[in-house]
């Protein structure tokens, strides 16, 4: 937790008496450029819809989108909360920048299924051709060339390429994270995970339903 986001947010909490609906005027009276004060929100708040208001008055500063500020918002998507995590997927989200695509791939995979909901969506906002690039340099800056090799993954890649859905993102992620994961380990792949759905020739199907 930043020290300086937490003094700032106690020094609100007790201008605002701990109540949110001041809370709440607060952040409305707040100028977007108070980059400080709506970090302070968007990281500590309890409540989820006064860290998005918080996050969405951010997106409108003219200085989001500086060095410093990605940076911020990088470390928020490790953060050991998860509304902090949820937040900051949803902050890459309606930034659109590209950088943040291999930020968000992680958080495929994580503990929490608000934040798994929220990464995807954050995704989705992104053309499929660079979702798919960006998943073959994540797996390949994780130094796993037999992976990226394999034609199962380059299938994967090419259903991510065509925008085949949600499901399909979440299931590449999960499935390709677990197998470097046991891989680095020194354990087998687990063959069991999902396997990503392929498209199904619709004659076929009808025919399986009227056999």
């Amino acid at each position: 937790m930043n020290p300086e986001s937490l003094r700032i947010w106690e020094d609100i909490n007790r201008y605002c008496k701990s109540d949110w609906i001041n809370r709440w005027s607060y952040i409305n009276n707040c100028s977007e450029n108070s980059l400080s004060v709506l970090f302070a929100f968007v990281e500590n708040d309890d409540f989820w819809t006064l860290r998005k208001a918080a996050a969405d008055k951010l997106l409108k500063s003219s200085d989001i989108h500086s060095q410093e500020n990605i940076q911020r918002i990088k470390e928020g998507l490790k953060g050991e909360c998860w509304i902090t995590r949820k937040v900051y997927a949803y902050i890459s989200g309606e930034l659109k920048n590209e950088k943040m695509i291999m930020e968000l791939i992680p958080l495929l995979a994580d503990s929490e299924g608000e934040v798994r909901k929220t990464a995807v969506e954050a995704l989705e906002k992104f053309k499929d051709s660079r979702k798919a690039r960006f998943f073959s340099d994540l797996f390949g800056r994780r130094l796993m060339p037999e992976i990226i090799e394999a034609a199962e993954f380059q299938r994967d890649l090419k259903l991510l390429a065509d925008g085949s859905g949600k499901k399909v993102i979440r299931i590449t992620a999960v499935r390709w994270l677990s197998k470097i994961s046991n891989l680095k380990k020194g354990s087998p792949v687990d063959n069991s995970l999902p396997a990503v759905p392929e498209k199904k020739n619709k004659t076929l199907r009808r025919a399986k339903r009227t056999s």
